[in-house]
């Protein structure tokens, strides 16, 4: 349906060539450069010229335990279950309130996706108005004018097709102070052979104790020596990653001393354990 621009639409559609910017620089981006920059996070490699942290302890055969970054926390994962989105709304052991927003996800839950690059693709005076800032290839008005008349042409409803991965964990302050973990520092990493994918944030599921919500992000307080056991999950989706292809899952604590995360090995890093060798949780 076309649109008719008003105050409203064409405050939209600036927003849409300032989005389109952003999209276009981020996908230039690997998928750990996007979560730098997303993030602000990065510090000097020197610290860590291999990209490894020193961060997982002899298990003798037992569950993966693994130390967050300053050592005072230690994670360990009794067990992990992946779950397709086909299925996820009619399973019943992840209950509805522990997830991010509150109720279960909807297994068609669907968004809106507009194709900049293929817009701009098909007609290189948005591309360079877009790339200029809006300084070349066409007027302001120009750039609202064409947005009204093919806005809906390159915008579709689509299903990201997700997997929801959960981790049942127990995390142990090791320290005789009270401290304080974002449960958001536990990655998960997705990769196919040595190509890093995805990367997600556990705390999208989340049924133990907290102290604090910083927005989304659950925060777990611990008494000295305290643990705690608890779920915690995250979601992927086809976004990055080709589920048809064989991909592997690594978790663990987000790794220091890189400045630039393609450096990283998930396989070789010591803080980051394999999903494929944490026990499968079968139960119903």
């Amino acid at each position: 349906m076309r649109k008719i621009i008003t105050t409203v639409t064409v405050i939209i559609f600036a927003l849409a060539a300032a989005i389109a910017v952003i999209l276009i620089e981020n996908n230039s981006r690997t998928p750990m450069e996007r979560y730098l920059h997303a993030t602000g996070a990065g510090v000097n490699a020197a610290s860590n010229t291999n990209g490894v942290s020193d961060g997982i302890k002899g298990t003798g055969g037992a569950s993966p335990v693994i130390l967050n970054n300053t050592h005072t926390v230690e994670c360990e994962f009794l067990n992990y279950e992946i779950i397709d989105d086909a299925d996820i709304a009619s399973q019943t052991k992840y209950k509805g309130e522990f997830f991010e927003e509150g109720i279960l996800p909807d297994s068609d839950y669907a968004v809106e996706y507009t194709d900049f690059q293929a817009m701009m693709n098909d007609h290189p005076e948005v591309e360079a108005f877009i790339s200029s800032n809006g300084k070349e290839g066409m007027t302001e008005a120009e750039y609202y004018e064409f947005l009204d008349k093919h806005y809906d042409e390159y915008t579709t409803v689509i299903h990201p097709e997700s997997k929801y991965l959960f981790f049942r964990c127990r995390i142990t302050n090791l320290t005789d102070e009270e401290t304080f973990e974002y449960l958001s520092s536990i990655k998960v990493f997705a990769m196919c052979g040595n190509e890093l994918l995805d990367i997600a944030e556990t705390g999208f599921y989340y049924d133990g104790p907290m102290s604090a919500e910083d927005g989304y992000i659950p925060v777990l307080s611990l008494k000295p020596g305290e643990s705690v056991e608890c779920v915690t999950g995250c979601r992927l989706t086809d976004e990055y990653i080709d589920f048809s292809k064989d991909i592997s899952y690594y978790v663990g604590f987000e790794p220091v001393g890189l400045d630039n995360y393609s450096q990283l090995n998930p396989a070789l890093d010591k803080g980051i354990v394999a999903v494929s060798a944490l026990q499968e949780d079968l139960t119903e």
